[in-house]
């Protein structure tokens, strides 16, 4: 398959250096993809840390948390929208790793 990108031509020569490095191109862009992998991992953790401090102090999870939110059961209060957040973000970044994995 062929990718037509549309780029400055600075970028498009650094881009054809850093290829040229790797004797298989298909090897780049696996590195590529489990970098992207690996950031979105730590993300994760981050935003489980935070969610474990509200779950902590609600006593709940933040999935039946979520669950009663889409059911309009919780107040909008900015943490409740903080907590929201913070678990919208993380259903997102699952979703973005099951695509590249």
């Amino acid at each position: 398959m062929d990718i037509q990108l549309n780029l400055h031509a600075d970028t498009h020569k650094k881009i054809m250096y850093i290829l040229s490095q790797y004797s298989n191109t298909d090897d780049f862009f696996k590195n590529i993809i489990n970098y992207q992998i690996s950031l979105l991992q730590k993300e994760i953790i981050n935003v489980k840390i935070d969610l474990d401090d509200f779950e902590k102090n609600s006593g709940m999870s933040s999935e039946k948390f979520y669950s009663n939110y889409k059911n309009s059961k919780v107040d909008d209060s900015e943490d409740t929208l903080l907590w929201v957040g913070l678990y919208e973000m993380l259903l997102e970044n699952e979703k973005k790793i099951a695509k590249l994995q």
